[in-house]
């Protein structure tokens, strides 16, 4: 971290104030910015020294700027982490949540499914970019990415976002509908991790007692000023079949209406996953999108209907004309009530074609 600090303050300097430099120990490795050039990559071996004399002709001329692309182009030459401008209209709002970023802050992150008149692709805007469906943009230094083997776009600090003139019909596609699925609940695994107010990760913490002590801070915080970020996975059961799906902290919390300051153990949270019947999700492609909980609280246990036990009638062993196998009126098995179409409810959604979403348990 200190190094990374150390040399964007001197390129700062060097940049702000023209200054010619000479790096050594660098390595080089192919542009992720331009085909055919190599981008040169600065380590902890690398130097960097004021030069008083260059034997070349300096070009002010030069400036960093981003090659405006179109989807289709970004699609059929992906460089991750490429910076590129582009033009797009935004079709719809796919999905919104709070995510933590890898310096462990909460930003709220929307993914939208984007078009220009080539091809259509995700786009994920984080923090205050604002964007409004049905209007076309110009979004400048935004980042090239790649989830699940599929070319998407994030905005970045440096994104700059302009509004345009209508550009017409833009390629239309489904591919980043929502599939909604549902089966029995039958594991789960939650992990808590623990972070201290200045965003440190502490390796135990113990919610009981009025303090704990960060390494990194090299002092004690309260407990109740330490954040807990949770993530862990529920498997259900579709056709016989194990599906494994994959939460964040801003999902479990979600499901399972937890509060901010929650205090629960992974054995507590395991508890309340457990103690529901079956889970009913959102999917576009392998991301969940939205997480539920259904119960069957009518089942044939708790409204069985007439009970043989509790209004027997004429006994098989007094009478042994109609037993309650052929007196199908009295049977909880041939009535079961509203359980019936309940059942029918909740089924068992259509794995067909859904294998791709998820992996199999192992």
């Amino acid at each position: 971290m200190q190094l990374v600090v150390f040399f964007f303050f001197f390129f700062f300097f060097f940049f702000t104030s023209r200054s010619p430099v000479k790096l050594t120990g660098i390595t080089l490795k192919p542009s992720l910015q331009h085909s055919g050039k190599d981008d040169i990559i600065v380590n902890s071996y690398s130097k960097i020294s004021i030069t008083r004399q260059l034997s070349f002709a300096f070009d002010d001329g030069l400036r960093a700027t981003t090659e405006t692309r179109t989807l289709l182009e970004i699609a059929r030459d992906v460089r991750e982490y490429q910076r590129v401008t582009i033009q797009v209209k935004i079709l719809s709002l796919c999905f919104e949540k709070e995510t933590l970023t890898r310096s462990n802050k909460k930003v709220m992150r929307k993914t939208y499914q984007v078009a220009d008149k080539t091809s259509s692709m995700a786009l994920s805007v984080w923090g205050d970019c604002l964007v409004e469906v049905g209007k076309w943009y110009e979004l400048q230094n935004v980042s090239v990415r790649q989830f699940d083997t599929k070319p998407c776009i994030s905005t970045t600090l440096q994104t700059a976002i302009k509004v345009l003139p209508d550009l017409g019909t833009c390629f239309q596609t489904n591919e980043h509908t929502i599939t909604t699925i549902e089966g029995d609940i039958v594991d789960t695994e939650i992990k808590i991790s623990h972070l201290c107010p200045k965003l440190h990760k502490m390796d135990s913490v113990n919610p009981t007692t009025l303090m704990n002590r960060c390494i990194k801070c090299d002092a004690f915080c309260k407990t109740t000023k330490i954040k807990s970020n949770l993530n862990g996975h529920v498997s259900i059961e579709l056709n016989g079949v194990h599906k494994k799906i994959l939460m964040d902290d801003g999902q479990l919390r979600e499901v399972l209406n937890l509060p901010e300051k929650c205090r629960d153990s992974s054995d507590d949270l395991a508890t309340r996953v457990l103690s529901h019947d079956r889970l009913r999700v959102q999917m576009m492609g392998r991301v969940l999108v939205k997480a539920e909980f259904v119960d069957i609280h009518e089942s044939t246990a708790a409204y069985p209907g007439p009970s043989t036990a509790a209004y027997p009638g004429p006994s098989t062993a007094a009478y042994p004309g109609p037993s309650p196998a052929a007196f199908l009126g009295q049977s909880s098995e041939a009535s079961p009530g509203p359980n019936a179409t309940m059942e029918k409810n909740v089924s068992d959604a259509e794995s067909e074609g859904l294998d791709f979403l998820f992996s199999e348990e192992k």
